[in-house]
């Protein structure tokens, strides 16, 4: 007879909540050929997880970008189907979703939501179709272009800065910012630029709230 450990499995049970085995036998055998035997269950609790299934209810599984300290785009053509979300990192200058020169963006479809500034560079161009909502607190063309074909709703201004910006609203525009007192707040398309236009013969609805506030001296 050998010495040292040997052992059986009994029955193994598998439920939602714990495994057991039944009937386990250990039995050991010392170098004197003395037996000792156990036989016994042993049961082991398995804790339900915590996790978020994805749905297709769960909005957050429906935004194809998440950039809480903004989202900046520096070359290429992109186009976007989903929703995106652009926040801040500098509380000073809140510029959430900057299109750096010469980049060309398309947005869908669905929902764009800008925490801050919408800043569009020289030769960028801006483009959310005709399914497509945008929330934002300012739109910047600094020499560069924007096409909102679908609904646009910004608390403060549309400015059009630099040389050549243009802008061309066919869907809806809302500037719906109408404090008196806070610049920031108050809605206005401003053009600033020289050889810069806005078309909004095809609009079907804009409204600004506010007033146009231009530093001087």
């Amino acid at each position: 007879m050998g010495t040292g450990f040997s052992g059986e499995t009994g029955i193994v049970k598998d439920t939602d909540d714990k495994l057991v085995l039944e009937g386990v036998r250990v039995r050991y055998v010392s170098e004197d050929e003395q037996v000792s035997e156990i036989i016994t269950d042993i049961t082991v609790d398995v804790p339900k997880p915590d996790v978020i299934a994805p749905t297709s209810d769960l909005e957050l599984f429906e935004y194809a970008i998440i950039g809480n300290s903004g989202v900046d785009v520096e070359a290429g053509m992109l186009k976007v189907k989903g929703n995106v979300y652009a926040g801040f990192n500098n509380k000073n200058d809140k510029t959430a979703l900057t299109l750096s020169p010469t980049v060309k963006v398309e947005f869908i479809d669905r929902l764009l939501i800008a925490n801050g500034k919408v800043k569009i560079g020289n030769n960028a161009s801006l483009t959310s179709t005709s399914k497509q909502n945008v929330w934002a607190e300012n739109i910047l063309l600094d020499s560069g272009s924007a096409e909102l074909l679908g609904a646009a709703y910004i608390s403060d201004d549309l400015t059009l800065n630099g040389t050549g910006s243009n802008a061309n609203i066919s869907g809806v525009y809302k500037g719906y910012g109408s404090d008196k007192n806070v610049a920031s707040s108050s809605s206005a398309i401003i053009i600033n630029g020289r050889n810069s236009s806005i078309d909004m013969s095809g609009a079907k609805e804009v409204g600004l709230a506010g007033y146009s506030y231009i530093a001087t001296g």
